[in-house]
């Protein structure tokens, strides 16, 4: 706890006394005190620019003393500081050619082939460094090593191709049939096809020049980490920060008419207690709504509308990962092709781009059923979904179908809530003539649900 207090309040005043401070634990006798020491210097030599050498030259001082757990942190945290300070590499290069073949640790391993990977033109030996590896491959069994000891041996390659062709030949070959770990195996092909297409290009995607790391993802607040983890299956993981962040909340639309009774953009419905049991809930579009409201005598009492929370907190990707059994095509969506297709960045460029052509609302019985089962109904009818996930008492869905006659898609949001079974859908189209079709299978779909 003390060594990342350290870290934290590390600043340009006193940086230089702290990494003195932490040096003194490299000899600890608790190897992970130790480790802890050597990460804690790298990591202020990273966050305050002006102790970089000092942290370097200490850092170098570590190998010195021939323990194989602090050798291998040490060139973990070496890594990192070149990857930040790429131009330091004169003053680390020189001090690793001693140790490069020595270390043992796997993780130790991996930066050193690394080191070579990115500096190997300057390293005299670097050749025969990777060699040794190449020929022990079987016995290596970190998946990490392996697949630095790819990328490094093909970097290489566009640097000394004499030296390393024969050896890049007999690497992608034992990768390329590795059965037990995928990542490499995949990683070879990907490198094994790419240099027969073109190996200028090949030369240009992988030995591209170095970009200097501004930030590393471990120095972000413990707290903003939590958030994306909270959010691991959704943008927030692409993004690399909370959905807040990226995302802004607008309020639904609530009109309030001057001379109709009620408005169909609202969520709204008797209270349940008012309900005729005897009399089957009927689903409405927004225009039947209109009509119906319109030739009634009655005036029914306003109501207030329910508050949604933000579209931002409810996971709409979750149901990405799940995969629906498929159902056999029904007669009520004859107007619209069985399971159609449509890529969610696609989707998300069209909702942006179509005007609103309808609203559906309804009251669905109580306990509605769960997403996956929602989703299934719809997806008899042709539906698709393309998101869809359940938070604070509000469901949400992302529907889409698209028209036999034309090919023109639907998109839908909608919201339902789960304890009032207030049903609520957004409809946007390209084509409005072939609308009614789609409406069709909607009603169809939200009747099974309100019978």
């Amino acid at each position: 706890i003390k060594q990342e207090l350290l870290v934290e309040l590390a600043s340009d005043v006193h940086a230089s006394e702290l990494i003195n401070e932490l040096s003194e634990y490299i000899t600890d006798v608790d190897p992970e005190i130790a480790k802890q020491a050597i990460r804690s210097v790298g990591k202020i030599s990273v966050k305050i620019e002006s102790v970089v050498d000092e942290g370097i030259e200490l850092l170098l001082s570590f190998l010195d003393l021939g323990t194989d757990y602090v050798t291998a942190e040490t060139c973990v945290v070496l890594m990192d500081i070149l990857r930040k300070f790429p131009d330091r590499y004169e003053d680390v290069i020189p001090s690793l050619q001693k140790i490069l073949s020595s270390v043992e640790a796997s993780e130790g391993r991996a930066a050193v082939v690394w080191l070579i990977g990115e500096y190997g033109e300057t390293i005299d030996d670097a050749p025969y460094i990777l060699e040794t590896l190449i020929d022990a491959y079987e016995e290596e069994q970190s998946a990490k090593v392996r697949m630095e000891l790819l990328t490094a041996t093909i970097k290489l390659f566009f640097k000394r191709p004499p030296e390393l062709q024969k050896m890049l030949g007999r690497l992608l070959e034992q990768s390329v049939s590795d059965k037990n770990q995928v990542d490499v195996r995949d990683q070879a092909l990907f490198y094994y096809r790419l240099l027969r297409h073109d190996p200028h290009e090949a030369a240009r995607v992988i030995n591209c020049e170095k970009v200097r790391v501004s930030k590393f993802a471990e120095a972000d607040e413990h707290e903003i980490r939590d958030q994306i983890f909270e959010e691991f299956n959704s943008l927030s993981a692409i993004y690399s920060m909370p959905a807040a962040r990226f995302t802004t909340y607008r309020a639904p639309e609530i009109k309030m008419p001057e001379s109709t009774p009620e408005s169909p953009a609202d969520m709204r419905s008797p209270p349940l207690q008012e309900l005729k049991t005897d009399v089957p809930l009927e689903v409405k579009s927004s225009n039947e709504t209109k009509t119906a409201a319109s030739s009634s005598n009655s005036t029914p009492k306003p109501s207030v509308a329910p508050t949604a929370p933000p579209a931002a907190s409810i996971d709409i990707l979750a149901s990405l990962a799940e995969d629906t059994p498929a159902s056999p095509p029904s007669s009520q969506g004859s107007g619209l092709i069985p399971k159609p297709k449509l890529p969610a960045k696609l989707y998300k460029k069209k909702w942006g781009g179509l005007p609103k052509a309808n609203v559906l609302t309804a009251a669905l019985r109580t306990p509605v059923p769960g997403v996956k089962e929602i989703v299934a109904l719809f997806k008899k009818n042709h539906i698709e979904t393309v998101a869809s996930g359940e938070k604070g008492g509000l469901m949400k869905f992302y529907f889409f179908a698209q028209s036999s006659k034309d090919t023109s898609f639907f998109l839908v949001e909608a919201n339902l809530q789960t304890s009032s079974g207030k049903y609520a859908a957004t409809i946007k189209c390209e084509n409005k003539a072939v609308l009614s079709d789609f409406e069709a299978a909607m009603k169809a779909t939200l009747s099974s649900l309100t019978a």
